[in-house]
């Protein structure tokens, strides 16, 4: 697997609306995390941990989940994740149904299927 030199530029739809990367992550340092898929239990206990790290320790950090699914399938996700446990998920989510993103951080190598 190699990874980008630069961050790729490109257009998505979030949990928070449009995203224009790297443009709206700014000059601040961020965490770009990658997820398998919505629904996953690994997954989900991933996208709580990213959610509590960037509300409780990593505060000055920009954080992003980018998940291989529609906005609607990525806020069903959430909304069970707060049914089930209890757990908010309040970090930007990046819809990447049809692995956009994933394949150009990843030069189309993708480490999950």
């Amino acid at each position: 697997m190699r990874l980008v030199s630069s961050f790729p530029k490109l257009k998505a739809t979030s949990t928070n609306g449009p995203i224009v990367l790297p443009h709206d992550i700014g000059a601040r340092w961020s965490v770009v995390m990658f997820h398998s898929q919505a629904f996953a239990p690994v997954c989900s206990s991933e996208v709580v941990a990213l959610s509590r790290l960037a509300r409780n320790q990593l505060k000055e950090l920009r954080v992003y989940s980018v998940i291989p699914a529609s906005v609607d399938t990525i806020s069903d996700w959430i909304d069970e994740i707060k049914n089930r446990i209890g757990a908010t998920v309040d970090h930007t989510c990046i819809a990447d149904p049809e692995n956009k993103l994933a394949s150009a951080f990843f030069k189309g190598s993708l480490p999950f299927h």
